[in-house]
């Protein structure tokens, strides 16, 4: 199965909790059809607190493609790609944008990544708001299980964030290339 979201514009409203883009894959990790999810060329601009602008959980076995999306946030606390990956598979996030205007928000949040996954970084830009208190987050993986691959072809670019990368110790083998240095 395929699911293709390309080419919208988006704006939330100022409400707060809005999520741009949602795809869900309801598959078990029992199914044996590979899900193919492809998210490219949307332009997310969210005014509430607490945003998404991508978020995407796939609970079989995937290959994600996340591509030249821009997400902007005018409210506080929002997270730009936002993934659930309980079934393993391969993600890919290319020349996607996120900007926080507001403060406090989070470039990529991967809650969960399957064992045997890989994830690939290339040419990412997440712009995070300066000179305010709140905690800007870049990229964070919270839950990992061992082992997943990560990999960067090329640089990804992360600005003004307290908390640069996070994967729990001994869950990962490769690098994402973030400000030209490799992570972890």
């Amino acid at each position: 199965m395929t699911t293709l979201v390309s080419t919208n514009a988006l704006v939330g409203s100022s409400s707060s909790g809005i999520t741009g883009v949602t795809v869900q894959d309801t598959a078990t990790t029992t199914t044996s059809v590979t899900q193919s999810i492809d998210v490219a060329g949307n332009q997310i601009n969210l005014a509430g607190n607490d945003g998404t602008g991508v978020m995407i959980a796939a609970a079989g076995s995937n290959t994600i493609a996340v591509t030249s999306n821009t997400v902007g946030f005018g409210g506080t606390g929002g997270i730009g790609l936002h993934f659930n990956l309980t079934g393993p598979g391969t993600t890919i996030l290319n020349a996607n944008t996120v900007r926080d205007n507001a403060g406090g928000a989070t470039g990529f949040l991967f809650d969960n990544v399957a064992a045997g996954s890989s994830i690939q970084m290339n040419s990412n830009t997440i712009n995070l708001l300066a000179n305010d208190p709140s905690v800007h987050r870049g990229i964070i993986f919270t839950a990992v299980s061992p082992t997943i691959t990560l990999g960067s072809a090329t640089n990804n670019i992360v600005t003004n964030a307290s908390q640069l990368f996070f994967i729990p110790t001994n869950t990962s083998t490769g690098f994402i290339a973030i400000n030209s240095t490799p992570n972890p």
